[in-house]
């Protein structure tokens, strides 16, 4: 797995190339830990090429994470493999989706109190 990262007010963009399971999750989770200051995460999972239960539960650890600091977890146009699990286990119901990263940014910016004037 491949994660490029990017930070803009606040919002941690990653993406999330490859396959997000148990043997690739320490990746994940390192960039999480190292960022302290964003509030919002958008996950690019366009080219996340499959996804087991432990990166569906680090999926729901970054949720948490970005709600216990006022922010919200975006999934950005999750592959075909990766919305069929999503909906087979209903959690398309739990994640906010968008269909590309600079819409996700936008209602990122949106839910920060920090970028109001």
């Amino acid at each position: 797995m491949q994660i490029k990262q990017r930070v803009v007010n606040h919002v941690l963009a990653l993406r999330i190339d490859g396959r997000l399971e148990a043997a690739t999750l320490h990746q994940l989770k390192a960039v999480l830990a190292d960022d302290t200051q964003s509030t919002h995460f958008v996950f690019d999972m366009a080219h996340t090429s499959f996804i087991d239960s432990m990166g569906l539960s680090s999926l729901v650890s970054a949720l948490k994470l970005a709600r216990s600091r006022g922010g919200e977890l975006i999934l950005v146009n999750p592959s075909d493999e990766v919305r069929t699990i999503l909906e087979l286990t209903a959690m398309d119901k739990v994640f906010a989706t968008a269909s590309n990263v600079q819409s996700a940014m936008e209602m990122a910016g949106k839910h920060d109190d920090r970028t109001a004037p």
